[in-house]
C-alpha cells in the first residue's frame, strides 16, 4: 500500500506501526520509600521508537498532510481550527483474529487508540482533542504481510443534540 492517498474530503496514511494495548503501556514502578506510579513499558517505548522511526522515513508523507490540513481549512473558510474524524483499520494476521474453529478471539483493537492518537498527532502535528468522532476496524492480512495501522482522516462539522436526534429518527 502506498503511504498515502490525498483526495479533497479525506487523507488516507497507511503503513503505520502497531500500538500495543492500552494495558501494555505501563509498568508500575515503586522508588524505594516512595510512591508508586506507572512508567512507559518496553513495548510502549518500542512503539515511540517504531514512529519516530516512520516519520523519518515518511517525512515527505507528513509534509503532503500538513498541506492537505491547511488547504482543507482553507477550502471550509475556518477560522477555529478543524475538527476530525479518524477512521482507523487495525491490521491484524488471520491467527491473531481467530481460532482454528473459526470464531473470533479476543483482541480489542479499541485497546490501541490511545496509543496510537497520542503518537500518530504528535507527529502530524494536530492536537488529538480535534479528532471528534471516527471508527476502528480490524482487518485480516496474510502473514507476509506486516501488522500495521491504516488511517483514513476527514474533516468533519459538530453536531448538536437536535441534528442528532433528526438523524438519529430517519435511521428508524
Amino acid at each position: 500500500m502506498k503511504p498515502i492517498s490525498i483526495s479533497k474530503d479525506h487523507i488516507t496514511i497507511g503503513c503505520l506501526p502497531m500500538p500495543p494495548s492500552v494495558n501494555q503501556l505501563f509498568k508500575p514502578y515503586r522508588a524505594k520509600g516512595g510512591k508508586g506510579k506507572r512508567i512507559p513499558s518496553e513495548q510502549y517505548q518500542a512503539f515511540k521508537g517504531a514512529m519516530d522511526s516512520w516519520y523519518v522515513l515518511n517525512i515527505k508523507t507528513v509534509i503532503q498532510f500538513k498541506e492537505w490540513i491547511k488547504n482543507t481549512a482553507w477550502d471550509h473558510n475556518l477560522m477555529e481550527p478543524e475538527l476530525y474524524r479518524f477512521d482507523r483499520y487495525f491490521m491484524f494476521h488471520h491467527s491473531k483474529l481467530w481460532t482454528k474453529e473459526g470464531k473470533p478471539k479476543k483482541l480489542d483493537a479499541t485497546n490501541r487508540i490511545k496509543a496510537f492518537d497520542d503518537c500518530f498527532c504528535g507527529i502530524i502535528g494536530i492536537d488529538d482533542s480535534f479528532i471528534w468522532k471516527g471508527s476502528e476496524e480490524k482487518i485480516t492480512v496474510p502473514k507476509d504481510y506486516a501488522e500495521c495501522v491504516i488511517v483514513k482522516i476527514s474533516p468533519v462539522r459538530e453536531r448538536n443534540w437536535q441534528t442528532l436526534i433528526g438523524s438519529l429518527n430517519q435511521d428508524i
